[in-house]
């Protein structure tokens, strides 16, 4: 939760200039707005809506950042290896032997 007396709020176009692009540019503001609606990977970004304008703070950027790169992290580690062929397996020898093997 965002608590605007106490934390440093960052309008939307200023998240966008935080986080590099492509050949050195800031990521779109459609990003953020991506990540803010749809979300990434399972988590929002969390903000805020006062006079009209949305905003978030650091705290809730750097959460979104952690949180997603948590998921990357733990998906990777949920990935099946991938299983060496058989020596036993026919059709690969089969395959092989074709190939002049």
């Amino acid at each position: 939760m965002i608590d605007p007396f106490d934390d440093e709020l960052l309008q939307i176009k200023d998240v966008a200039r935080v986080f590099p692009g492509r050949a050195g540019r800031p990521i779109a503001i459609s990003t953020v707005w991506r990540w803010i609606h749809h979300g990434r990977r399972g988590h929002r970004l969390v903000t805020i809506v006062a006079g009209g304008k949305r905003y978030t703070s650091h705290r809730a950027v750097r959460e979104f950042v952690r949180a997603t790169t948590a998921a990357v992290a733990t998906a990777t580690e949920r990935l099946p290896a991938e299983s060496a062929p058989s020596r036993s397996d026919p059709s690969l020898e089969d395959e092989l032997d074709r190939a002049g093997f």
